[in-house]
């Protein structure tokens, strides 16, 4: 039993608006705010009708969610988004646009300058299977004894977290940038090295590369079914400060005992953002608000 007005209790959500519930949150102690069942069968996002290019709720009138007619609609005080929840897809079906596309709305945080960590959680409820999708977070130390939560703290927070629905995958910017990592690269072209695990029965058929949301390589893995699926560089463009995520692709069904889900529309992985400063001056400029350029189809 909590009490909730001490630190660490629950909070009284209901009738407070998204600002107020961080806040709170930050009050009894929270130092990671996550952004939970973003657009899922029409949830906040699609409710509020977020606005991509522009990182603003479309919906003027708050009052229309139960909510007081001066309620704030939208607050960056996040640091993490649900971007998975269970094995759903992540990108934009033409037939459902306003509860799909989480894929979209995690690049939109980043387009716009915000440093937004994407999980992947199970959400299990009842007799449901656990741990699809799971994250696995950078650590100083892999023994129990040892091991402190601000570790897990500072890797949500810095974006060291990669995304999994079956794979595995550590990837390298210039030998030198891992995920959440900000490196300067004025060549025009970064070397990003790729190693992709997974069981055998885990098919990782292709990998795409994403920069500043737009799919820029599309690259068959050269041992689809072996325990190493991939292991090399790539060189990906970058014309510009940019962001790079990483995502994988199966082709087949899940072995059986794991749940199935449609490996075009699931990525196998996901890795968190490196961020690149291509013009010299030391920082990540963001490129403002944008259409994400992609397709669904492998090499």
């Amino acid at each position: 039993m909590f009490d909730l007005n001490e630190r660490g209790g629950f909070v009284k959500w209901f009738g407070m608006d998204i600002a107020q519930i961080y806040q709170a949150e930050r009050e009894r102690g929270s130092q990671i705010n996550q952004l939970n069942h973003p657009r899922n069968g029409c949830n906040y996002l699609c409710r509020i009708q977020y606005d991509r290019l522009t990182g603003l709720p479309l919906l003027k009138d708050p009052t229309e969610l139960g909510l007081e007619p001066s309620a704030q609609l939208w607050s960056w005080d996040f640091d993490t988004v649900e971007y998975q929840n269970g094995p759903d897809q992540v990108f934009v079906d033409p037939a459902k646009p306003d509860s799909t596309g989480t894929f979209d709305d995690w690049m939109s945080f980043l387009n716009l300058g915000h440093f937004v960590t994407a999980l992947g959680n199970t959400d299990t409820h009842d007799y449901g299977t656990v741990g699809t999708p799971r994250n696995y977070f950078a650590s100083p130390t892999d023994e129990p004894e040892s091991f402190k939560d601000e570790y897990l703290v500072e890797s949500f927070k810095k974006g060291r977290v990669l995304v999994s629905n079956g794979a595995f995958a550590r990837v390298l910017a210039d030998g030198t940038g891992g995920m959440g990592d900000i490196i300067t690269n004025t060549t025009g072209a970064v070397s990003l090295a790729l190693k992709i695990e997974a069981p055998k029965e885990i098919d990782v058929a292709y990998f795409k590369v994403y920069v500043n949301c737009d799919q820029i390589l599309n690259i068959a893995a050269t041992s689809p079914d072996a325990a190493v699926k991939y292991d090399g560089t790539v060189q990906v463009p970058v014309n510009r400060d940019s962001h790079i995520v990483v995502l994988g692709f199966g082709k087949k069904d899940m072995p059986r005992g794991l749940p199935n889900y449609n490996p075009v529309n699931v990525p196998r992985f996901t890795t968190n953002a490196i961020y690149i400063d291509a013009d010299g001056d030391s920082k990540f400029t963001a490129p403002g608000g944008k259409v994400c350029v992609y397709d669904l189809k492998g090499p």
